[in-house]
């Protein structure tokens, strides 16, 4: 057992597939407990292939409904009621309104009241309220999106964490963010682009330029649709961030902390 707190990004496409590769979900792990944030469609059969039925998750927290991010609970589900995980019921954070969301979704392919709750332990944050999740204090920010989504911080005592989730321009971020260790931040626009009021996504200045106004100490650029070059994205957001700055790799894990927060 590491105590090192480390993610592990098993996923980091887009709404469709980069080649290969599953949808959004990154496992957070410390001390023993895994953490995973997002479970979108292809997450849970690279976890199963690498980890389960030995190792489970303990803890997931969606931070919004669209398909790439919550698809996999479905199989997830059906894994813990009759497969051969074996595991406790995973805590399962939602956010406001999540729980009707998913259920729809269960009742149009005949899945009961009970679909969701009958595998996990279902639980709901809230904006403005710290809740413990294992080792970990969570809070949460709305944040622009096509339907409501939340931006998370996760907080340690070996350090913290951040994900920006799938969000549009908001200068707002900064405060949830700032002097994290590690920024997990999508760049899903292209960049060099202005995005319009509307926007569900971020160019990877705007990437760049929220870690740099929140003093983080490192930022991981994650959800760059592979046709918009991920090097390139990574390169034009540490150009504006002037720190630390890594891509989200699937299944590569990353050790947080070592890098110093930048100067006020």
């Amino acid at each position: 057992m590491s105590d090192e707190l480390a993610v592990t990004p098993i996923g980091t496409s887009p709404a469709w597939y980069n080649p290969g590769e599953p949808a959004s979900g990154t496992l957070v792990e410390v001390d023993g407990f895994r953490l995973l944030v997002d479970c979108g469609s292809g997450v849970i059969a690279r976890y199963v292939d690498r980890w389960a039925p030995a190792l489970p998750i303990d803890a997931i927290v969606i931070t919004h409904a669209h398909p790439d991010h919550t698809f996999d609970l479905v199989p997830l589900k059906y894994g813990l009621l009759y497969g051969a995980l074996g595991w406790d019921a995973p805590q399962l954070w939602l956010p406001p309104g999540g729980h009707g969301r998913l259920q729809r979704l269960a009742q149009s392919f005949d899945g009961g009241e009970d679909f969701f709750t009958e595998s996990f332990d279902l639980r709901t944050y809230h904006p403005r309220t710290t809740v413990s999740i294992g080792p970990f204090d969570l809070r949460t920010r709305e944040v622009p999106h096509y339907i409501e989504s939340w931006a998370l911080r996760l907080d340690h005592a070996r350090g913290s964490i951040a994900f920006s989730g799938d969000m549009g321009p908001d200068d707002g971020i900064v405060e949830l963010v700032r002097g994290v260790d590690l920024f997990i931040c999508e760049a899903g626009a292209p960049a060099g682009t202005e995005p319009p009021p509307d926007a569900g996504h971020l160019p990877p200045e705007l990437a760049g330029r929220y870690a740099r106004e929140a003093r983080a100490g490192e930022l991981m650029i994650n959800h760059v649709p592979a046709e918009l070059g991920l090097e390139r994205q990574v390169d034009v957001a540490r150009a504006c961030f002037g720190g630390p700055t890594v891509a989200a790799m699937p299944m590569v894990r990353h050790v947080v902390g070592g890098h110093a927060r930048r100067p006020g």
